[in-house]
């Protein structure tokens, strides 16, 4: 005789299983079969799977985009932030304390390089010093603009040191941002890069299934990105 419940074998004789509180049946329970994962488990695993795989494609499409916001606003900054530089600054007559100046300089070949500032209301013979001069607003050196680019500057003449504050004009060389209406050209990815694209996910998916976060001291998406065919 078994126990229905708890499976222990009893002696003949006994009906009833004192630890259970339940009667005794002639053949022994049948092993309870191991349930499967629960479906909405593996729903939310495959779901999770898809979120990955549009976050891995969009911050793939998204990360250029970043980079260049992020260097135009690294470039503002470093533009709009006060500079002192020893300059070569020719001018004519006499430069009272407070008294401000139209001047031009041209775009730097290095940065390196001192700057010249020309001063002079006319072509003019003048007086060319070096002082310590305060640029703000633009940069005497721009990597961006091609070399003997025209810069211009609103220079004050100070009392101490810097001797001479230049703030950026607008140049009206420059074409103005507004005029420039059209949108940008947006470029077609091609075969080789849509496939190189789907490797990369299926390399990610293969070592998040096995729960991998890193390899060789790389992530997980530096290292498919270096080799889409890597296998854990």
């Amino acid at each position: 005789m078994f126990c229905p419940k708890c499976g222990v074998e009893y002696r003949p004789g006994f009906k009833h299983c004192t630890d259970c509180d339940v009667d005794l049946v002639a053949e022994p329970p049948k092993p309870q079969k191991k349930e499967s994962p629960d479906s909405a488990e593996r729903g939310m695993q495959i779901l999770w799977r898809l979120v990955v795989g549009v976050m891995v494609v969009s911050f793939w499409f998204v990360r250029l985009d970043i980079d260049k916001f992020i260097a135009g606003i690294d470039k503002f900054i470093e533009r709009h932030t006060s500079r002192e530089k020893l300059t070569s600054v020719l001018y004519h007559g006499e430069w009272s304390l407070g008294e401000y100046r139209e001047c031009i300089s041209t775009n730097l070949k290095t940065e390196g390089k001192e700057p010249h500032l020309d001063c002079r209301d006319s072509l003019s013979s003048g007086v060319d010093k070096v002082f310590n001069v305060a640029f703000s607003g633009d940069l005497t050196y721009d990597d961006e603009r091609p070399e003997n680019v025209i810069h211009r500057w609103l220079c004050r003449r100070n009392g101490g040191d810097p001797t001479f504050s230049c703030s950026a004009k607008e140049s009206p060389t420059e074409p103005q941002a507004t005029e420039d209406t059209s949108k940008p050209v947006e470029r077609q990815l091609t075969d080789a890069e849509i496939e190189n694209l789907r490797k990369r996910y299926e390399c990610e998916l293969r070592f998040y299934d096995k729960k991998i976060s890193d390899v060789d001291g790389m992530s997980i998406l530096q290292a498919c990105t270096a080799n889409p065919d890597r296998r854990p």
